[in-house]
């Protein structure tokens, strides 16, 4: 099971599981309006911000009308002024029900909770206090806040059953109110692609210590001078993680094979997609993992770390899983696709059939309606 180094998780049996809809009764549930309440930009490109963004747009085909509530960027780490800003907020917006984002959700005080004057439910991608580098008394801080804010709901959505589990576990929650609503994906028309003399890798995520980028320069530095190149498509907002990871690249000598694109729009990280053949994905944590089956559904093979809740269950050469630490096994395997160009096209080819079986937006739409009809019934 992925999860944080060191942390304890329930088995999956024992938490909350996917259930499924029947699509064919949803469009004709009573109309409500939700407050969709998320920090920041919401065109933000992230996992986290995309899913937002999807659910939003899919609501509406199951009679919900969603108002977007945007909330301080400053979420979640909000001085006095924002929280007070937010509870004006909640009580001035007239909503039959919440839909709270949990980077600000878990980051909630006695200020704002008190605003709420209907039902809430938390959208938890992962427990604020996992986030990797965080020092110890933010970390308790963010682990008592979203204990409080989180015992206020009426329900939990979570992106995997492995982020079910850990919230169990940390917070006490009745399995009974966590629900796992996993991302979908939107499966393009996939053209075929020429042969490249150029083993074309891609890692799409912000350059923060939490996306393990140090450890695959790591691996990838025995390898310099073969024929490859990365493309690390990501906020560059951390300025002290970027610094630190551009000094390792130039020093492993690797300043020519690896490129660090910074933040992209839609278009720009579809042609990126669409030029590569696999996925690095080494991260130390993830509450799911989007990134992963998008990869798929655009045909590029994946290599990810043993931390990544979407790989559970795929198959390989689609999806090759391994230790988060393994630098070795990392190294080995791109070896191996340098080496045998013939197993990169098999496992792009097995990423489009994984592809097919994966569940769309739709059907994560579907599931977080039925939850929000239940509750206003």
């Amino acid at each position: 099971m992925s999860r944080a180094p060191g942390v304890k998780v329930r088995s999956i049996e024992d938490t909350a599981e996917q259930r499924p809809v029947d699509l064919t009764t949803m469009s004709a549930a009573q109309p409500i309006t939700i407050g969709f309440a998320i920090p920041g930009d919401i065109m933000t490109p992230t996992g986290g911000y995309r899913y937002d963004r999807m659910v939003m747009e899919g609501l509406g085909e199951f009679g919900i009308k969603v108002v977007h509530v945007p909330l301080s960027p400053r979420y979640p780490a909000p001085d006095p002024a924002t929280r007070h800003a937010t509870a004006a907020l909640i009580r001035n917006t007239a909503v039959d029900l919440w839909l709270v984002d949990g980077l600000a959700f878990g980051a909630f005080g006695p200020v704002e909770l008190a605003a709420f004057n209907r039902p809430v439910i938390a959208l938890v991608h992962h427990a604020l206090s996992d986030e990797t580098g965080l020092d110890p008394a933010t970390a308790t801080a963010l682990l008592h806040s979203e204990k409080l804010a989180l015992a206020s709901t009426a329900a939990v959505i979570v992106t995997s059953p492995q982020t079910a589990a850990r919230l169990c576990d940390l917070f006490g929650l009745e399995i009974s109110r966590v629900h796992v609503a996993v991302p979908g994906v939107i499966a393009p028309v996939l053209p075929e692609k020429e042969p490249s003399r150029q083993l074309r890798l891609l890692c799409v995520g912000s350059v923060s210590p939490r996306k393990g980028y140090d450890l695959l320069v790591e691996a990838l530095a025995p390898l310099k001078g073969q024929a490859w190149h990365l493309n690390i498509a990501g906020r560059l907002d951390d300025a002290d993680t970027t610094r630190d990871l551009l000094q390792q690249i130039e020093q492993a000598g690797l300043a020519r094979s690896v490129t660090l694109c910074g933040a992209l729009g839609d278009e720009e990280l579809a042609n990126l997609w669409t030029s590569h053949d696999a996925l690095l994905f080494p991260s130390r944590y993830e509450g799911y993992g989007m990134v992963l089956t998008e990869a798929l559904a655009h045909g590029l093979a994946v290599l990810c770390s043993d931390q990544v809740p979407a790989a559970e269950g795929l198959p390989a050469p689609a999806v090759m899983r391994l230790g988060v630490l393994d630098r070795q096994g990392w190294t080995s395997q791109i070896a191996a696709w340098l080496e045998t160009p013939e197993r990169v096209r098999t496992a792009r080819q097995a990423a489009r059939d994984t592809a097919r079986t994966l569940p769309q937006w739709r059907d994560t739409a579907a599931l977080i309606a039925h939850i929000t009809q239940g509750i206003t019934r």
